[in-house]
């Protein structure tokens, strides 16, 4: 596939994931290269997200390993929050890293790390 159909192809999975977030709660979600171009440098894909910060992979064929996606966006994701707590005014809660991930004919699979994820499925 050629560069520019591939990131017609990842900017079209961003669109379609974004509007899959507002429909289930998160009205004001955008894609990064909408709303925030610095939140978009960091790879983070969606904004307003709530404490989520959202990376979004799309493939027509396959995709690298998982963890070594996963790996990538953390530490670009731990940059984020740093360059983020450099500001006295703004207080910015830790986000919770996740990527969503789809291959062509394969069921879309999202990533977080166990101690995110507890959480939530924990029984109480």
């Amino acid at each position: 596939m050629s560069g520019n159909k591939s990131r017609q192809l990842g900017h079209r999975f961003e669109r379609e994931i974004a509007l899959l977030m507002r429909e289930i709660g998160f009205r004001n979600c955008r894609t990064s290269r909408e709303a925030s171009t610095f939140a978009d440098a960091c790879k983070i894909d969606l904004v307003n997200t709530g404490r989520y910060a959202i990376q979004l992979k799309r493939s027509k064929k396959n995709l690298s390993s998982m963890n070594e996606l996963f790996r990538i966006e953390h530490e670009r994701y731990a940059e984020f929050m740093a360059a983020s707590q450099l500001t006295d005014t703004v207080v910015v809660p830790r986000l919770v890293p996740m990527l969503i991930s789809k291959i062509d004919n394969h069921p879309t699979l999202v990533a977080m790390q166990l101690d995110d994820l507890l959480p939530l499925i924990t029984i109480k």
